[in-house]
C-alpha cells in the first residue's frame, strides 16, 4: 500500500467515524486477510468472510491449496519484483508494473502470472471462492442489519466481487459499500461501478495487507 493509498483510507475512515461508531461491519475477500480469520471480531460487530488458506486463484475446488502452483507463482512474483527493485511505492504506477511484467516475461517465459497460461483456471477458482462467500454475505447483511460492507475486488474475480457490491446495495440502499481493489483492470472496475454510490479505493495486489489494516482500524473504531 502506497502512502497515497494509506492517506485515502485514513481520510475515508475518519469521515465515517461519527456515522459508524455504533454500526456493524462486514469484510469480504476471496483472498486471506492479514491478521484475521473468517469469523466474528470486534465484540460481535465486525464479521469477516475470507479465504483463510490464501489466494483464491490458488484454491482448488475441494478447498485445498495448490502448493505447486503457489511455488511457481512465488517465482513469478519475485521476478517481477526484481524488475521493480528501484521503484518506490510512491512512484509505483500501472505502467511501470506492465513494463516490469514485459521485461520479466522475456527472461522467464515459462512462469505463470507472467505468461498467463493458467489464467482461465485461476479465474474460475477465484470466482468459485467469491461465489461461495457472496451467498453468505448477502444473507448476513440482512440478518444482522449491517450498514457498512468492504469488499476486495482484485484481478481474478473482480466481476463477481463487484456484482456482490451492487447486489448488496440493491438489497439495502442505506448500506455503505467500499470496494478495495488492486490496479489491475482499474478502468473496467470503475466502469462496472459507474452510476452507483459505491466507493472504490486502491490497494496492493491481493489486498491482504490493506484488508487487514482496515479490519484493525475498524476494531479500533469499535473500541473507542
Amino acid at each position: 500500500m502506497t502512502e497515497k493509498q494509506k492517506q485515502a483510507k485514513e481520510q475515508l475512515l475518519q469521515s465515517l467515524k461519527p456515522k459508524l461508531r455504533n454500526e456493524k461491519f462486514l469484510l469480504v475477500s476471496y483472498n486471506a486477510v492479514e491478521g484475521f480469520e473468517s469469523g466474528i471480531h470486534g465484540n460481535g460487530r465486525l464479521i469477516i468472510f475470507a479465504n483463510d488458506i490464501g489466494r483464491g486463484f490458488l484454491t482448488r475446488e475441494d478447498g485445498t491449496l495448490d502448493r505447486e502452483l503457489q511455488e511457481r507463482c512465488n517465482q513469478a512474483f519475485a521476478a517481477v519484483e526484481k524488475e521493480l527493485n528501484d521503484t518506490s511505492p510512491e512512484n509505483f504506477t500501472v505502467n511501470k508494473l506492465e513494463g516490469a511484467l514485459r521485461s520479466a516475461q522475456a527472461k522467464n517465459p515459462e512462469l505463470p502470472i507472467i505468461n498467463g497460461s493458467n489464467k482461465g483456471m485461476e479465474d474460475a477458482r477465484a470466482k468459485k471462492v467469491m461465489q461461495n462467500l457472496s451467498g453468505k454475505a448477502k444473507e448476513i447483511v440482512l440478518l444482522r442489519n449491517i450498514k457498512f460492507v468492504i469488499i476486495y475486488a482484485g484481478l481474478h474475480a473482480f466481476k463477481s466481487a463487484i456484482e456482490l457490491a451492487k447486489s448488496v446495495k440493491k438489497q439495502n440502499k442505506n448500506t455503505r459499500i467500499l470496494v478495495v481493489s488492486c490496479p489491475c483492470d482499474w478502468h473496467d472496475k470503475e466502469q462496472l461501478l459507474e452510476g452507483t454510490s459505491i466507493n472504490i479505493m486502491g490497494c496492493e495486489c491481493g489486498g491482504r495487507l490493506t484488508m487487514g489494516m482496515i479490519a484493525k482500524d475498524i476494531e479500533k473504531l469499535i473500541s473507542e
